[in-house]
């Protein structure tokens, strides 16, 4: 990828002939074969790391699935699925703040947005309806209070 880069910055190949090769390459399937074990990447995570009352803490989030699922779903739908969510809330007035405003900072119920999310990502997957606390992981580097 580095490589091709480069040729592209010196103008060797083209942009539109590096997008035509990216898309390609892309487009296809992958000869690896997937380790078959229960060590995989959940499809969906998230990671924080900062302070919480003045001391170094981190919390990590994901969305259980199995290898099958991950499988079965990509970066297209894994960034997208959420932003339709968040569209949705605000087209129902659920986020009512106006400008850039970053998720974490209070203007969406957590829980309703990662409710929706679930079901849409239930939907594509032809899974039946995921369950909240069934599957969200939720690691703190803190003692719950």
């Amino acid at each position: 990828m580095k490589a091709l880069t480069g040729l592209v910055n010196i103008g060797f190949p083209g942009k539109a002939k590096a997008s035509n090769l990216f898309s390609w390459l892309e487009s296809q399937e992958s000869t690896q074969e997937k380790p078959n074990s229960n060590n995989y990447l959940p499809s969906m995570y998230g990671f924080a790391h900062g302070s919480k009352n003045g001391v170094p803490a981190s919390v990590g989030v994901c969305i259980m699935n199995d290898d099958r699922s991950s499988a079965d779903i990509g970066m297209g739908e894994i960034t997208g699925i959420p932003l339709a969510c968040g569209i949705k809330m605000l087209g129902e007035g659920k986020i009512n703040e106006v400008g850039v405003l970053a998720p974490e900072a209070g203007h969406i119920d957590p829980y309703d947005f990662i409710t929706d999310v679930l079901d849409e990502i239930s939907k594509l997957l032809n899974l039946p309806t995921l369950n909240f606390e069934e599957n969200i992981r939720i690691t703190r580097s803190w003692s719950s209070e």
